[in-house]
């Protein structure tokens, strides 16, 4: 129970930060971790910026985060672009006035 009331108060304090300040702290968490962030609205934009930042255009529907992560190495999913479907690209594009630094695009072998 303690925990869970620091979080809620760790939370609340970090989202009366400058969103500049947000984004920083966010872009050093990997993307794999982000996704709890996402319901947090102060942290939404810079956790959503932070995914659209590499993006790979593919044929799945959903937002993928691919990677591994553990404590005691480098996670390996900071260097790979989110996945995404060109629509829901456009969508979250429309939604959240962001748009991608780097984009790739994945050809089907079919």
């Amino acid at each position: 129970m303690a925990s869970e009331e620091t979080d809620i108060k760790l939370f609340t304090r970090l989202g009366q930060l400058p969103d500049d300040v947000i984004a920083l702290i966010i872009s050093y968490v990997p993307k794999c971790q982000l996704q709890p962030l996402l319901g947090f609205s102060p942290t939404k934009k810079a956790v959503v910026k932070s995914y659209l930042a590499n993006v790979k255009i593919t044929e799945c529907q959903d937002l993928i985060i691919s990677g591994t992560c553990n404590q005691s190495e480098h996670c390996d999913c900071q260097d790979k672009p989110a996945a995404v479907s060109l629509k829901n690209l456009r969508l979250l594009v429309k939604q959240w006035n962001l748009y991608p630094k780097t984009l790739y695009f994945q050809v089907s072998k079919n």
